[in-house]
């Protein structure tokens, strides 16, 4: 993988020697999110990481906005609201990443109403390059193209999946799913002191920028059918689902100087597979699936081993929300 594509290759191998292979693909696709402003793709790539406490969420962040020059990412931290990022930022996100540490800080330490006009205008932010607010009290105006990257527990995830999908928030996000496997954390901890040391090697030439706008050409149609599998896993819209993993593949070819897609951008999307699915609600796209394949509830609970009387409800809300979403037919 990544013979066309040296820069990745680099950042793959940095972050599989310090954290482990499990983290590899993360700390690949948060630099995609890094980069993702900066091409003159219509939509920038956002990732959006969830993973038990203490498993590198964060330095991961961190160590991939190492790669690149300082300003090429604000870090608003973990407490904050739309109020502070337009009195602080406003003149300086434009083709920028913003690094949200920590997102279970974030939405624990808001209010309700707060939560809700945070979590509302960075989708804002992220679908128009504006946000816009006004009462009587005061008015907030803010533009730029910029990509977002945030981290989240999984306990809190489940708590506030239902507001972050509602409100099409994660619909402008790659949802990674990850949990290190024992061995990947015991190697790290056997070897803990000589990994911390380990530092990202900046790119002291500015990385080689394309001729001209990423084209897909006969790849287009690939991309198109992995969207549609991994809005299936997701449980996320058709159209939000292409939008991202189409400004990933272009972010990915911009970060390795290349205006064209080949290989190399299919085979990281594919790497990405295995973290699409909810670890939490493993059955979610199997059940999705079975109904897209005309089967009956009765037969999707029987399929997976499950008592209809009691499984049913569950499946039944699974498809209601796939139906929502456009996954499936009324």
């Amino acid at each position: 993988m990544f013979s066309e594509s040296p820069v990745s290759k680099s950042i793959w191998k940095y972050f599989n020697d310090k954290y482990g292979q499990m983290t590899a693909p993360i700390g690949l696709a948060k630099a995609c999110s890094i980069v993702s402003p900066k091409t003159n793709s219509r939509y920038t790539s956002n990732v959006f990481v969830v993973a038990p406490t203490r498993q590198f969420k964060s330095i991961t962040s961190l160590d991939a906005s190492q790669f690149f020059p300082k300003n090429q990412c604000i870090r608003i931290g973990s407490d904050f609201t739309m109020h502070d990022i337009v009195e602080h930022y406003k003149d300086k996100i434009d083709k920028r990443c913003m690094l949200i540490n920590d997102g279970t800080l974030l939405l624990t330490s808001k209010s309700r109403r707060t939560r809700d006009r945070l979590i509302n205008g960075i989708a804002e932010l992220l679908a128009d390059g504006r946000y816009r607010y006004g009462d009587r009290l005061s008015q907030l105006e803010m533009e730029g193209r910029v990509s977002v990257i945030m981290n989240m527990t999984s306990e809190m995830y489940e708590h506030n999946k239902n507001d972050l999908l509602g409100s099409t928030f994660l619909e402008r996000f790659i949802t990674l799913f990850y949990l290190m496997p024992i061995r990947e954390q015991r190697d790290f901890l056997k070897n803990k002191e000589s990994r911390r040391k380990m530092r990202p090697k900046t790119f002291k030439k500015r990385l080689k920028k394309p001729k001209k706008s990423v084209i897909f050409g006969d790849f287009y149609a690939i991309f198109t059918q992995i969207s549609e599998d991994l809005a299936i896993l997701s449980g996320k819209s058709l159209f939000g689902t292409d939008d991202q993993i189409k400004a990933i593949a272009v972010a990915h070819a911009y970060l390795n100087g290349r205006s064209e897609i080949c290989q190399d951008d299919v085979d990281f999307i594919t790497s990405l597979r295995q973290y699409y699915n909810n670890p939490f609600a493993p059955n979610e796209h199997k059940i999705i699936q079975f109904a897209k394949e005309g089967r009956s509830q009765k037969d999707i609970c029987l399929l997976l081993n499950m008592s209809p009387e009691k499984y049913r409800p569950y499946v039944s809300r699974v498809i209601k929300t796939a139906k929502l979403r456009g996954l499936l037919t009324w």
